[in-house]
């Protein structure tokens, strides 16, 4: 039987003898499932002193990792968007009242009604904020602030900046500190000339 002989520092690149005249096994030689002998990877012949050459330079090993750390990261970045928060107040209703002729780009006013439980008017509700979002990816939100009108009315001045499908949360913090959170879907078309 002979053994791979592999060059180490301190053999001088000669293989030690066995007793029987054979040269010694290499300490990270094996077999493997087929009966061959093969030399575990480069980085744990590296560790007893062998002589092995890499094709990149440290320098260039350095850049690889860092071009996957940044590859990875980018991977995480959809996921860095948050989750929209809890309705805190289930049983207050809201509902969100285009004006007339305001499905078409441009800027509209928009009347938001809040209701207790009972059926009665939540007045003295602030802030009551708008958001507007586009359903792709890639477009600034339209972030509104509705005033108070009395008798649980309140108005806001929007702008639709683009045709397609929108869907507009209204986020309202109730007097007794309570927020209610409902969003609405819409589709906005272009303006026809």
């Amino acid at each position: 039987m002979t053994y791979l002989s592999v060059r180490s520092k301190e053999s001088g690149g000669a293989g030690e003898k066995g007793s029987r005249g054979e040269s010694a096994p290499h300490p990270l030689a094996h077999w493997n499932w087929v009966g061959q002998r093969v030399i575990r990877p480069l980085a744990l012949r590296e560790r007893a002193g062998e002589r092995v050459f890499h094709s990149l330079a440290p320098w260039e090993r350095v850049g690889e990792r860092v071009l996957l750390l940044l590859l990875f990261a980018l991977l995480l970045l959809p996921a860095c968007r948050q989750a929209p928060a809890a309705d805190e107040a289930p049983e207050v209703q809201v509902v969100l009242t285009p004006g007339p002729d305001s499905l078409f780009v441009g800027p509209i006013t928009f009347d938001v009604t809040l209701w207790d439980a009972e059926g009665q008017p939540i007045d003295g509700a602030g802030p009551v904020a708008l958001r507007g979002d586009m359903s792709h990816a890639g477009m600034k939100p339209v972030i509104a602030e509705a005033s108070g009108a009395g008798d649980g009315q309140y108005t806001a001045d929007f702008e639709w900046t683009m045709a397609g499908d929108w869907t507009v949360t209204v986020e309202a913090t109730l007097p007794d500190g309570r927020v209610k959170r409902t969003t609405f879907p819409f589709t906005v078309e272009a303006i026809e000339e």
